[in-house]
This record gives structure tokens, C-alpha cells and sequence, in this order.
């Protein structure tokens, strides 16, 4: 049996109170990885990717160069893997509030990975328009052509059910 709570009346501190503990589980497993990809994406923007010659000290006292050791490609790699898991992760719980907002009552009971599906697509824009601004080949027409197509994706992906 589902419940059904009229989402005008429930503050946003409230809403833990209608979520069971998949959802909960959701929430906490995104916001884990969220906060580990941005650390991650901390610590390898400040050791690699300010200048190409970067060099670090390890806790024996030498200085070891991280550009020299990670080639240009890998580098490039781990930085868009760091920024796609921290933007996807990071943007589950928007997408949680926002579902329970504006969707039917039984939207989780239907479709378990909306929220996955909904992060995945804000990662993926950040990581496009990241490579491109890399590239010097972003603009913000192709921004929002971007913004439009996993729009119309995700509105596709919503019909079906």
C-alpha cells in the first residue's frame, strides 16, 4: 500500500519522514561518493593539473614530478571521471526532492533508477561542457543545445512509464 501525502503541505525538512530506507539508502550512498569524488577531484586538481611540471613531496623527502609519471590523456581521464561522479552523486538529492515535489506518488515503485538516470545526465553535461571549455570550443549555444537534448531524453524516458 502506498501512501499519499499532499506535497504542497510537507516542508523540505520533512520529507525524511515519507522516505523508507531504500531511499534512505540512496541519499546516503549518494552523498558518500559525492563527497569522496570531490576530495578526490581536490586532491588531484591541487597535485597534477595547475601546471603540467607539478611535483609533490612524499613523507620520505624526495619530490616526485606527477606529470611526468601520469601522461597527459590519463590525467585529462581521471580529472572528467572525478567531475562526472561528483556532479552525478552530488545532484541525486536534488533530483530525490524534486521527484518527490512534482512526480506521481508511486514514481520510486515504477522506476528504481530515475534518480541514478537524472544525476547521470547533469554529469554528463558538466563533463561535456568541462571538455569543450578545455578544448576552447564552448559556447553557450552549445551549452544549452546540450540542456536540451538530455531534456528531451529524459522527457522521453518519463513517457514510456
Amino acid at each position: 500500500m502506498v501512501k499519499v501525502y499532499d506535497v504542497n503541505k510537507i516542508p523540505l525538512y520533512a520529507i525524511e519522514k515519507i522516505m523508507d530506507s531504500k531511499q534512505k539508502w540512496w541519499l546516503f550512498i549518494s552523498t558518500t561518493m559525492a563527497w569522496a569524488s570531490f576530495l578526490g577531484l581536490y586532491y588531484f586538481w591541487n597535485n597534477v593539473c595547475p601546471s603540467w611540471n607539478t611535483s609533490v613531496t612524499t613523507s620520505q623527502g624526495e619530490r616526485i614530478c606527477l606529470a611526468q609519471e601520469t601522461p597527459q590523456i590519463l590525467s585529462l581521464l581521471f580529472l572528467l571521471i572525478f567531475m562526472f561522479l561528483g556532479t552525478s552523486a552530488g545532484t541525486i538529492p536534488f533530483a530525490m526532492y524534486l521527484n518527490y515535489r512534482f512526480a506521481k506518488a508511486d514514481w520510486f515503485e515504477k522506476d528504481k533508477f530515475r534518480l541514478a538516470r537524472q544525476g547521470a545526465w547533469v554529469g554528463l553535461w558538466c563533463v561535456s561542457t568541462a571538455y569543450l571549455q578545455l578544448m576552447r570550443s564552448f559556447n553557450w549555444a552549445i551549452a544549452l543545445a546540450l540542456i536540451g537534448i538530455f531534456v528531451l531524453l529524459e522527457i522521453f524516458l518519463l513517457t514510456r512509464e
